[in-house]
């Protein structure tokens, strides 16, 4: 990753590889497998939020991920006998960020666990950064609760 002029051509098709030619290609070969098997299977396409986020510095990685994304929907669509799932994590503590820890940063292991308990619930994962989120959102609902308890009875009462 980097500014996109700066990004070397072997640096581009290392992305496309691993994002796309690697992510279809294995799909393909698990789909002939899974889909004769005769018990429960499911397909996890990891994406990214940027693809759907401009982030600068991200130009070529950000379209593989839409890629991404936009691939394992249309399986959605066409795939009946397997589960497929989209994961569009955001920032993931690896050494692809470095020491850069932005809020709602997760470890790749929060990430897997809460991916694999929306699989066959949902059809898009957030993995752990739906949850962080949530918490941080229960944090300051419990923090003004009792206010805002007490202004919607005041105003049931008043009525």
């Amino acid at each position: 990753m980097g500014a996109f002029e700066q990004v070397s051509a072997k640096g581009i098709q290392d992305e496309l590889d691993a994002n796309i030619y690697h992510v279809t290609m294995l799909s393909k070969l698990l789909l002939t497998t899974l889909e004769s098997r005769n018990s429960r299977s499911a397909i996890m396409n990891v994406s990214s939020v940027a693809a759907t986020s401009v982030i600068p510095n991200a130009t070529s990685y950000s379209a593989t991920k839409a890629c991404v994304s936009y691939f394992t929907m249309a399986l959605q669509q066409e795939i009946k006998n397997t589960d497929v799932m989209l994961l569009t994590p955001g920032y993931v503590r690896t050494p692809m960020i470095g020491n850069y820890n932005p809020p709602l940063t997760c470890t790749a292991d929060e990430c897997a666990q809460a991916a694999l308990a929306d699989l066959s619930l949902f059809e898009v994962s957030a993995g752990a950064f739906k949850s962080k989120i949530t918490k941080v959102a229960m944090e300051l609902c419990s923090r003004n609760l009792p206010g805002m308890i007490w202004n919607v009875c005041c105003s049931f009462t008043a009525a």
